[in-house]
């Protein structure tokens, strides 16, 4: 068994993010190797929160503003939208939120394994701990925020017809 001591509370929080900016690498990797199956796109229509009101409950309102309005902005460019779209710019942007959505959510899983891994082998609390809170703020709600965007996204491409 592995303790914890003061001296190590820097290592675990540079192995936390460690761990969760490597999730987003293999989620994207993974997430091309998904794409090239047939069935793909039955996960790119997955909604796994139909409703708006659990969203409201567990904060994703305070998430959302955090990303539009810090750094985080800037991190996928592909998913903005010029001042009034077209239906192939909307799709396109669709195509994009699906790949990021899916691809966090791969990440999700994977930091998910390592937290596993670490309660059966390694018995550190606090390395658990901080990747819990980090894996669900830096992959669980953006594929929330993702969802929530993919609704609004899918209302406006029923609503400009093809």
């Amino acid at each position: 068994m592995v303790t914890l001591s003061a001296v190590n509370v820097p290592m675990t929080l540079a192995l936390t993010i460690s761990i969760v900016f490597w999730s987003w690498i293999l989620g994207r990797l993974l997430n091309e190797l998904l794409r090239k199956r047939s069935d793909y796109q039955q996960l790119a229509h997955w909604v796994f929160l139909p409703g708006n009101r659990l969203n409201r409950w567990i904060g994703l309102g305070i998430f959302k503003w955090i990303v539009v309005h810090t750094f985080f902005r800037y991190l996928n460019q592909k998913l903005t939208l010029p001042g009034r779209p077209s239906r192939e710019a909307l799709e396109a942007v669709r195509e994009e939120m699906v790949y990021s959505e899916i691809s966090h959510l791969i990440g999700f899983g994977l930091v998910g394994v390592a937290v596993l891994v670490n309660v059966l082998c390694f018995e550190h609390p606090a390395l658990t701990w901080s990747l819990l809170v980090t894996n669900v703020f830096m992959n669980l709600y953006p594929a929330l925020l993702q969802q929530q965007n993919k609704r609004r996204l899918i209302a406006a491409l029923s609503a400009t017809k093809a």
